[in-house]
């Protein structure tokens, strides 16, 4: 189950007896507990039908005890475990059968074995929710939905800027929050706004007119932008982390082909598909396949430190951008 069929649900008034959240992004699975509490428990309902505990430190005699206790001022009662034990068998018991006056929430980690008994008992007897790291479309979307609750509208490329600069939502909300702070009341967030007050956007901008001018075969601009990139602090693995991105999208376009739907098949912004597919049609696949070897012999030179990071980063830059004979 995805973090939005959860959300569904609970909006519906349907909630499982036991759930196992897992994945990338914290800041949902914050928000999911924060949903379960508030459909389950009132303000001064916490006190009393709230519990938690920590999977390290777990006592198992102590967690079946809270889960079969019954509530005192709610429903149900809440119980969420932390760094949840999935190999602990005897956490069975608090889930065969789960008590109908409980809801038991495991937390784990970003990935999870779901062969494992426990999985699959949770997976009968509630449900398994995956909280993945939005793709850029899906976070630009996110920010827009959240800056129209603070009755502002953010514009198209500002929100696509942001996406790419922030590492996920709750970064993401954070600098939404600080432009919201900044700005007039009432007044769009303009591409202009989020590159001045989000010094990270500005880098990522940077990024991608690189890659644009590598795409062109733009060899002295794209220099000048990786050297510019460096000097904003940009650590050289990640734009070659962003190059290799680049050219494993237009990979994909060649083995989907281009007149495919790559905004629904790579999870990108539709104008970012419409791009990928532009370059596609102008490169071979064998190009490509040259292009990601070369990025892979500069990635293991990065990794090994056996040159200097800019010349690596300059001479591979070089051979992508040699003009093609013919």
């Amino acid at each position: 189950m995805t973090w939005q069929e959860l959300q569904k649900e609970l909006t519906a008034g349907s909630v499982a007896p036991v759930y196992l959240f897992y994945g990338q992004e914290k800041y949902l699975i914050t928000r999911a507990v924060e949903a379960l509490k508030n459909k389950l428990l009132g303000p001064e309902a916490e006190l009393l039908d709230y519990q938690e505990f920590e999977g390290k430190e777990i006592n198992l005699e102590a967690l079946l005890s809270a889960t079969q206790t019954p509530p005192v001022l709610s429903v149900r009662r809440l119980i969420v475990v932390k760094d949840a034990p999935l190999n602990e068998e005897a956490l069975l018991e608090a889930i065969s059968p789960p008590c109908p006056t409980s809801c038991l929430v495991l937390l784990a980690g970003e990935e999870i074995d779901k062969r494992k008994k426990l999985v699959k008992a949770i997976q009968q007897a509630g449900r398994v929710v995956e909280f993945r790291n939005l793709p850029p479309a899906e976070l630009a979307q996110y920010f827009k939905d959240e800056a129209r609750k603070r009755g502002r509208s953010l514009e198209e490329g500002a929100a696509q800027a942001l996406a790419e600069a922030v590492t996920g939502l709750e970064q993401g909300l954070k600098e939404l929050e600080k432009l919201d702070l900044y700005l007039p009341p009432g007044t769009p967030i303009t591409l202009k706004d989020v590159e001045t007050l989000v010094p990270a956007a500005l880098s990522s901008k940077t990024i991608f007119q690189l890659l644009d001018a590598l795409a062109e075969g733009d060899r002295s601009t794209a220099i000048d932008l990786c050297r510019r990139l460096l000097a904003f602090g940009e650590a050289p693995l990640a734009i070659l982390g962003m190059m290799a991105r680049q050219f494993r999208l237009l990979l994909l376009a060649h083995i989907h082909g281009p007149a495919s739907p790559l905004a629904e098949i790579l999870g990108l912004h539709p104008w970012v598909a419409k791009k990928i597919a532009r370059l596609a049609r102008k490169s071979s696949l064998a190009s490509t396949v040259s292009a990601l070897e070369k990025i892979l012999r500069a990635d293991v030179a990065l990794k090994t430190g056996v040159g200097d990071p800019r010349l690596i980063l300059e001479q591979l830059i070089w051979s992508l951008t040699r003009p093609r004979p013919g």
